[in-house]
């Protein structure tokens, strides 16, 4: 289980961390269930697959590293495939496609089945900023690292990293953003029933001839109640809760749910 609470508090960070390409896909018992949604969801809806004219050679040159990756280190998992579409269906993780055009890194191609609160029509042909735009403190916090990760990047060192979020929902395909109006539904609920802590495992890799950088996200659920048996203290949590300012709380749709959470994790400790 991927925990990735910083124990500093909540703050936003690169995090990232060198990725042994033995592990770029990763498959868990969960595989059936997540193909059978993704089959359940039709990949003609803007929702869920877009790809713009630039990015045509970077998600075809993806597919052959992903085929040869499949080859070398899950020959039982590996079927053909010729589209992202397809690809979906074969691994667990979503893919995303970024393309250096200009002075920008442009989101190009994706297959998107497990978005967190955010719609892909409305990311496609965005630059990093403006994919992050809606963010708080993206921009003056850690824009700037990011670009220069995806600028410094090598084919011969690919990147991962993780991030969490609570949803009140474990449905992997949430793409509605999160608003004033819209926040997470807690009132009177059991929390560790109806609470869902959601983590985010992602992979970068430039790819050697196009220069476009793959960007994969394997999406984790597991029920509050769950994961506070699995950790030893929800100090993490509780912490990072009360380092949040209001806006990021907003912007997460944490309105209701950070005081019912914040006093129900800390009868825990």
């Amino acid at each position: 289980m991927y925990y990735p609470v910083d124990p500093r508090g909540n703050r936003l960070t690169v995090g990232l961390r060198t990725l042994d390409l033995k592990t770029w896909f990763e498959f868990d018992d969960e595989f059936e269930q997540e193909i059978a949604e993704k089959h359940r969801l039709d990949s003609s809806n803007a929702e869920v697959f877009a790809q713009l004219p630039e990015g045509e050679a970077g998600a075809a040159e993806f597919l052959e590293l992903a085929a040869d990756n499949l080859q070398n280190f899950h020959p039982e998992r590996n079927k053909p495939f010729s589209s992202l579409t397809e690809i979906s269906k074969v691994v667990q993780e979503d893919v995303c496609i970024m393309t250096k055009i200009g002075d920008d890194w442009v989101l190009t191609a994706a297959v998107l089945y497990a978005p967190s609160r955010w719609r892909l029509f409305d990311k496609m042909g965005k630059s990093l900023e403006g994919i992050h735009k809606p963010v708080p403190g993206y921009q003056e916090q850690i824009g700037e690292a990011v670009e220069f990760t995806f600028d410094r990047m090598t084919p011969d060192r690919s990147l991962w990293r993780a991030n969490w979020t609570l949803l009140d929902d474990a449905t992997r395909f949430q793409p509605t953003p999160p608003s004033p109006e819209n926040q997470l539904r807690v009132a009177g609920a059991d929390l560790n029933e109806q609470v869902f802590f959601r983590v985010e495992r992602q992979t970068l890799r430039k790819m050697p001839r196009t220069g476009d950088v793959v960007f994969t996200i394997r999406t984790y659920v597991t029920s509050l109640g769950k994961l506070l048996q699995a950790i030893e203290t929800p100090i993490n949590m509780l912490e990072a809760l009360k380092t949040m300012d209001d806006d990021h709380v907003e912007y997460k749709g944490w309105n209701t749910l950070k005081p019912a959470l914040l006093a129900h994790l800390e009868r825990d400790i």
